[in-house]
Order: structure tokens, then sequence, then C-alpha cells
């Protein structure tokens, strides 16, 4: 037969003897407590009947443990150390303003960081922190929003589709006015910028991929340089370097600054969406919820634009 586990004594009661026998004294516990010494007196009682045992005794003017009373703060003492810091955490992560936003370095220069501008222009008093990088936070008390490609947002328990992007070859105006740019067929015979993606990731279309979905058929293309990183190779485009296939969501500003152009506008699908996902935490943040229905909005816009 299982042994029914012993009542736990009220909170009250705990937390009055614990106070009692960290500060030595009655009243001053109360002052902590912001109680009067009468029911920190009262709540030790109580706490002793419970448990049946004397906890404290008077010595002059204070009290002082008796020995069953000193082996049971010792017991209780680290579990109200725990209990503080716990809701220390949580207070400080409700009360900060600062929300940090984590994405891929790619995605942080190009289409996120705008994105962000144009949130504090409407959301002056918000606080915000953008991380770059690869790696997935290892736990979600790092950030508050991270900015995810494909399946490893199923990592997270709570997260909403942004956008599926596409790739389209692009290209200097100045590099473009140099060259022939008659049909797809002519972009064989130029230099070809190549993005390489992570082993981690599903692979982004390739030019060759590019070269048969507008119908020319090609077992490789040329050589050239490859990136591991959208910006970099973007950033080579724009300097006349070459054609590169690039993400809209990493272009379109480019473009609209007249610094790229799009010889042909035939695109590709990237294999899976962007994700937003948050912590719990983010929402209790001022601007947390506000972020959030932005950024989804964001990427619901881009999707639209993309398809």
């Amino acid at each position: 037969m299982t042994r029914a586990r012993p009542r736990l004594p009220p909170f009250r009661a705990l937390r009055a003897f614990n106070a009692v026998a960290q500060s030595g004294s009655v009243s001053r516990a109360a002052v902590e407590l912001q109680v009067s010494a009468g029911a920190v007196s009262q709540q030790v009682r109580l706490l002793e009947r419970h448990i049946g045992v004397e906890l404290i005794e008077r010595s002059g003017r204070g009290v002082v443990l008796t020995v069953l009373g000193r082996k049971y703060y010792r017991q209780i003492a680290g579990v109200f150390e725990t209990l503080l810091k716990a809701h220390e955490s949580i207070e400080r992560m409700c009360k900060a303003t600062e929300i940090t936003i984590s994405a891929l370095p790619s995605l942080v220069s190009t289409w996120l960081t705008p994105c962000l501008f144009e949130f504090r222009e409407h959301h002056a008093a918000a606080s915000l922190r953008l991380i770059g990088s690869e790696e997935e936070p290892e736990n979600d008390e790092q950030v508050d929003f991270r900015i995810s490609y494909g399946h490893r947002v199923r990592a997270y328990p709570r997260f909403a589709e942004l956008f599926v992007d596409r790739v389209v070859p692009v290209c200097s105006i100045a590099f473009a006015r140099t060259v022939s740019l008659r049909t797809p067929a002519d972009l064989l015979r130029l230099p070809l910028i190549h993005i390489e993606w992570g082993q981690d990731f599903t692979p982004a279309p390739t030019w060759a991929d590019w070269f048969r979905s507008v119908g020319l058929a090609v077992n490789g293309v040329q050589p050239g340089l490859s990136f591991s990183l959208s910006s970099a190779a973007i950033a080579a485009a724009v300097s006349g370097h070459g054609l590169a296939l690039a993400q809209r969501s990493m272009v379109d500003a480019e473009i609209k600054a007249g610094r790229l152009t799009v010889p042909f506008e035939a695109t590709l699908p990237l294999a899976e969406p962007y994700f937003l996902a948050w912590n719990s935490a983010a929402l209790e943040k001022i601007h947390g919820p506000l972020l959030r229905s932005w950024l989804i909005s964001a990427g619901r816009n881009k999707d639209t634009a993309c398809g």
C-alpha cells in the first residue's frame, strides 16, 4: 500500500518562518514582509502546529532557532532562494523593454533591417536589438523572435509562416549595358555568380535549375565565383562582376534604388518558407505583440509580391 505524502504547510507560514530565521527577529521579519509582528508570530505558531515541533524560542529581544528549527531552515532556505530567483527572472523578462530579434545574416542585411526601421517609424519608443546568426538560439530565453528557414522552425513551439521567397537573375545596370541580353540563352556565356547554401538547409535553385525552367537543356553551367553568403553575392553583382541568381526579398531594395536590374523575370521558388518563431515572454513586452503582427504582415505582403 502506497504511503500518503504529508500535507504541505501553508506558504504564508513557511515564508514567515524563513524571514524570522534569516533576520533573527520577529519585528525585522514583519518589516520585510510588510505585516505586523503579531501576524508573523501567528504564522510561525501555525507552522509549528502543522509539523508538530517547536522551531523558535525567545532569547532576550530576539529569537533563536531550536535544533530542529535550524535543521528545518537549512532545508527550506534553498527552496526560497530558488523561488526568488525564478520570480526575479520572470519579472525582469516581463519588464524589459528591449526586444531581441535573431535571423540569418543575409536576411538581416537585406529584407529585415528596412522592415524594422519602418516599424520604428511608427513605434519610435520601441527598443530593438538585431542579431545575425546562422545558428538557431540554444534556448528561447536568448531571443524574443527568431526568423528561420524551413524545417528548423519545427524546434519552436510557437511560429507562423512568413513567405516563400523566389530567386531571380540580377546584375548591375552598368553590366547589362555592356553585354547582349536578348534571350536567357545569352546568360550562358556570361560570368555567373553562385550562392552555396549550408548543408543544414534545403538548397535553393541553382543556375542549372533556372536555365532548365526557361527551356534550356544544360548539363552544367560555367564555373564562377561562389559565395556562402547571399549578401556577398549580391554585392558582387552590384559591383558589376556578373549575374547572381538571388532571392527577391534580398534584392528588391537594390532594384528600387537602381543598383540592380532583372534582365529576365523568370523566377523559381525556394523549397521551403521562412518562418517567424517567438517565445511567450516576447508577447509580455510592451511592443512584442505589435512587432509580431508587423513582421507577419510584412512577410505575407512579401509572399504576395514574390508570388
